[in-house]
């Protein structure tokens, strides 16, 4: 208890509770030793203080105290608390021992210095090794070509599957627009390689759309009846990749005019001449062209493609047919077959 006494000696005003720091001579940091006093005595009065509290809880406000605790100061370590002898229910008890409790461990808790937070770590470099996000590819020099004065296509994106079936560069041709602003329909719109596409733009310009002048009427609509396909040649399973799996081809079925005709390319009740005209003009602009007479596959429509060749070989294989001649080639297809020979018995 010296050392509380000196304490106090050393600061006689120091508020009831108030903190009191010693320092060794020559003004040094007060010590451990010196600070747990400190809240010794701190604890000390809250004590007193309880005491009192209790005091009146029993006896009533005017109940007397301690000269020393009415100034707010100390108590005397050995000065007599006249405190009459009064039962105190249980709960009453254990209160005081939580607040006494809690008390301590609040002063304990202020005196212990918290640590300091703890620095953010510095932002994490960016690094250059990353790839970026991809940038848009700049458009082809065939999707400069096919501006929107000569069709309607508008881009989609590259093709790649099923198996080897694929195209890069697609576009969707919706239509053509004509020199004099008329349109002329795709129905429905082909799925095609920009190549491709111009190709049959280019066709129907200045070919497909001046040979249906000569039947009376303007050309309105041409009908795909194929484009993108990932499938084999003539549709058979594990036949060679067809350029429809490519985007490279296209099959058209018929022509329709302003006036409502419709002119099938292998009708042979169509006028031979237009029929020829269109079959020279698509030889010669696509690399691949068959028709009636080709391989049995193609009696109702015409394919065109750009299949690419050794030494530039083409082919050209679209017979235009008269209307009797046109008619032997339907009694030749009818014509039933024999009965395949039965195998031999064994």
């Amino acid at each position: 208890m010296a050392g509380r006494e000196a304490l106090e000696a050393e600061h006689p005003h120091a508020a009831a509770g108030e903190p009191i720091e010693r320092r060794a001579a020559g003004g040094a940091e007060p010590t451990d030793d010196d600070i747990e006093m400190s809240h010794i005595a701190s604890l000390h009065h809250d004590a007193v203080l309880f005491l009192h509290f209790l005091r009146c809880r029993v006896f009533g406000r005017n109940a007397e105290f301690h000269p020393r605790l009415r100034e707010g100061g100390h108590v005397p370590e050995n000065a007599p608390v006249k405190v009459p002898r009064v039962k105190l229910t249980y709960a009453e008890v254990l209160f005081a021992i939580i607040l006494v409790a809690a008390a301590g461990g609040l002063a304990a808790a202020q005196g212990v210095p918290l640590p300091r937070p703890r620095p953010l770590p510095p932002a994490a470099a960016v690094s250059s090794d990353e790839p970026s996000a991809p940038e848009a590819a700049p458009p082809t020099a065939c999707r400069l070509r096919l501006t929107a004065a000569l069709a309607t296509a508008p881009s989609l994106p590259p093709i790649t599957g099923p198996g080897e079936c694929g195209a890069p560069d697609v576009v969707r041709l919706e239509a053509v627009v004509l020199p004099d602003q008329s349109r002329v329909a795709i129905a429905p719109p082909a799925i095609l390689r920009c190549s491709m596409a111009e190709a049959i733009v280019s066709w129907v310009r200045e070919e497909a759309a001046p040979h249906a002048l000569e039947l009376g009427s303007s050309l309105k609509t041409l009908a795909n009846l194929a484009s993108f396909d990932c499938r084999g040649r003539n549709r058979i399973v594990g036949a060679k990749l067809s350029e429809h799996g490519k985007g490279n081809a296209l099959d058209i079925h018929l022509l329709k005019l302003s006036d409502g005709k419709v002119v099938g390319l292998t009708d042979p009740q169509i006028p031979r001449d237009f029929r020829e005209g269109l079959r020279q003009s698509v030889c010669a602009r696509f690399t691949t062209v068959l028709g009636p007479g080709s391989d049995g596959y193609h009696e109702d429509h015409v394919h065109v493609d750009l299949a690419e060749r050794r030494n530039g070989y083409r082919i050209c294989e679209w017979d235009v047919r008269e209307p009797a001649e046109a008619s032997s080639a339907v009694l030749a297809d009818t014509v039933p077959l024999p009965r395949p020979r039965p195998l031999a018995a064994r």
